[in-house]
This record gives structure tokens, C-alpha cells and sequence, in this order.
């Protein structure tokens, strides 16, 4: 189980976690989805005093985007290391699948499980809006749970899908660089703008914990219009250096100096 005690919030900052809170509620009060992050329980007796204490589930790998970056030499080993020998035979058992493509699996699995829960807010008019590695948790059989929903917003029921959209204040911190650009620019939200950030998400994953626009990522606004800019021309961020071989292999070369 994990704790957080949340207090001397803005009484912005309160409201947004207090609506997590009730999302949390809502999301797991006629069923509970296993790539949803479990929550446990709550006080808000002292709420009144900006003092807010959620209880979620323990997920002892920590966040999707962390766990990568402080596995990538690890990662990149096992991959090197498969057997080569696989390749050039033509049959090759279930088990011994399994094993050479282990690392492709667990990124498989990783993929499905996000995107299982995803298409669950979906199916509960919930746009999550902040879909990053960053606030996907790993638990201790390494399955993914979708967390911090300190952003999201549920679309109200008899509400048609041309107006499924969740205006944001343009003053409000949002993070450009897994946001879909037309969503940022015009402050407005939906489903189809988290399958946006969903791709950055795999971005990052196939990248090792690669940080998308890195070299952009700085408060200086006339950097940020210059990536808004390029997005508008169709630039699109670079392609992984992941190569997927045979069905018996799974090659990864990574320049770290570019990450």
C-alpha cells in the first residue's frame, strides 16, 4: 500500500486532487480494471485545513518512464544476448519463442495492458490527458497500472461524441511535449487527443525512457513555439533505433549520447 498526505495545496492544486479522488471513486465503484492503479481508501476529514490522505496500492517497480531508464543498460544486454542460432533454424518451439523474444514480450505486454485501460476510461466517458510512462506504475509482477489522474475530466453522460471535448484555461501547466499539438494550441481535450499522447508513450518506451523534444524541453515560450511550429509542418520525433528481425529475434541498438 502507498500513502500520500496531501496538504498546504493551492486551493487549485486541492480541487484538482480532490477530483482525482472522486474519479478514483467513481472508476472502481462497480468494477475494478487491472491496469487502473487500485485505490484503497481516504481521509478528507481535514480538508479544511488543505490536508488530503489517499491510500493507492503499492507499486514496488515505481513509474514506466523511471524503471526504464534505470534498466536500459540491462535491457540492452538482454537483447544483444539472444541466440542467434534461432534465427536460422525453421521451426522454433513455443518455449524457446518465449524465451529469445523476452524482451519484446514483456513491451508487448506493457503496450496491451496500457492500452486496455485506456479503451476501459474510454468506455467510462474519462479523458485521462496527461497519458505519459511517467504516470504508468509497475506493480510487483511488472503489469502496468495507469495512474495520476490529477488532469482528467469525465465527460457527462447524453453527451454526443462531436461534444466530447474538455476545455482547459490556457493558464493552466500542461505537458506540450506528449500532447497532441492541436489540443495544446486550442486548450481542448478528448479521447482521440490521449491516443495522441498514447504514441509518445510507446515513443518513450521503445527509446528506452528517451524524454520526447528533449532538446526543446525548457520554460522559455519562444522554444516551445518552435516545436509547436515544427509539429504544425508534420516533424514528427525520430524514430527509435529499435529493429524488430525474425519471430525468433529482437535486435536493439541504442546511441545513448542521443537520448
Amino acid at each position: 500500500m502507498k500513502t500520500n498526505l496531501i496538504q498546504n495545496q493551492s486551493p487549485l492544486d486541492l480541487k484538482a486532487s480532490l477530483f482525482e479522488l472522486k474519479l478514483l471513486i467513481f472508476l472502481h465503484e462497480h468494477e475494478h480494471h487491472p491496469s487502473i492503479v487500485r485505490l484503497l481508501g481516504a481521509r478528507t476529514s481535514r480538508i479544511r485545513k488543505r490536508q488530503l490522505f489517499i491510500a493507492l496500492e503499492y507499486c514496488e517497480h515505481g513509474d514506466l518512464a523511471s524503471y526504464l531508464r534505470s534498466n536500459r543498460d540491462e535491457i540492452i544486454a538482454r537483447a544483444a544476448n539472444l541466440p542467434n542460432a534461432l534465427a536460422d533454424r525453421p521451426y522454433v518451439t513455443p518455449n524457446e519463442l518465449l524465451l529469445a523474444n523476452i524482451v519484446e514480450m514483456r513491451f508487448l505486454q506493457w503496450i496491451l495492458q496500457v492500452l486496455d485501460g485506456l479503451i476501459f476510461l474510454g468506455s467510462k466517458r474519462v479523458i485521462h490527458c496527461d497519458v505519459a510512462a511517467r504516470n504508468v506504475l509497475l506493480d510487483s509482477s511488472m503489469n502496468t497500472k495507469i495512474c495520476d489522474f490529477g488532469m482528467s475530466y469525465q465527460i457527462a453522460s447524453g453527451v454526443t461524441d462531436e461534444q466530447d471535448v474538455y476545455s482547459v484555461s490556457p493558464n493552466v501547466m500542461r505537458p506540450w511535449w506528449s500532447t497532441a499539438p492541436e489540443a495544446y494550441l486550442q486548450c481542448k481535450y478528448s479521447v482521440k487527443s490521449d491516443v495522441y499522447s498514447f504514441g509518445v508513450l510507446l515513443w518513450e518506451l521503445f527509446t528506452l525512457g528517451g524524454e520526447p523534444w528533449a532538446e526543446f524541453r525548457c520554460e522559455k515560450a519562444l522554444e516551445l513555439q518552435k516545436v509547436l511550429e515544427l509539429q504544425k509542418a508534420g516533424e514528427c520525433l525520430p524514430m527509435p533505433r529499435v529493429r524488430a528481425g525474425n519471430a525468433a529475434r529482437f535486435e536493439l541498438t541504442l546511441v545513448t549520447d542521443e537520448m
